[in-house]
């Protein structure tokens, strides 16, 4: 079975360390390894000023957050290594689908980095 993923570049605030963070973000929770390194976490304004738009479809509550093996949320700084640990355990980037959704006139609500695949072989 194949599974398809979205990641994305999300604004978050860092209330801890009092700043703005550009993390990675995952549309649901994968299967496979990189399932141990997705965190769930509040899906905040990012200002007092922001309010969600008078649409039929507002923000999430809550977000799928991708962290490093510290528990850190990762940064867009750290793609490479994302990269890296996605292509060692089996996930695969689907340029095609990534190349068509870039050249959309469609534009989701955070930057898109790409898609990925996964598959899960049945016995």
């Amino acid at each position: 079975m194949n599974y398809l993923y979205l990641l994305e570049k999300t604004t978050h605030y860092d209330s801890h360390n009092q700043c703005y963070r550009q993390i990675i973000t995952i549309n649901q929770m994968p299967k496979g390894p990189l399932q141990q390194m997705v965190r769930q976490i509040r899906n905040t304004p990012n200002s007092p000023f922001q309010f969600p738009p008078p649409v039929c479809c507002p923000p999430k509550r809550c977000i799928l957050a991708i962290a490093d093996h510290h528990g850190q949320l990762m940064c867009v700084n750290s793609l490479p290594n994302l990269f890296q640990f996605l292509m060692q355990n089996g996930y695969e980037i689907d340029t095609s689908l990534t190349n068509i959704m870039e050249k959309s006139e469609v534009k989701l609500d955070n930057t898109l980095i790409c898609y990925i695949k996964y598959k899960i072989e049945n016995n």
